[in-house]
């Protein structure tokens, strides 16, 4: 991954983080090894968990 990165929005707590670089792409070797094991919404959701405790910035606009 040369740039780019991802915006995860926990839109209940309306929070976000960005991520990119060397995170970006860690980020995205787990979501693809965790899209083939075919995962539940449990799954999913506590795979995005693990980011909770970064979401630091408010959700203004989305």
């Amino acid at each position: 991954m040369m740039s780019g990165g991802y915006e995860i929005v926990d839109k209940n707590t309306q929070r976000e983080i960005f991520i990119d670089g060397a995170l970006a792409a860690k980020f995205r070797e787990h979501v693809q090894k965790l899209i083939e094991e075919e995962p539940s919404l449990e799954d999913v959701d506590e795979f995005l968990g693990q980011f909770d405790i970064w979401m630091t910035q408010p959700v203004v606009l989305h």
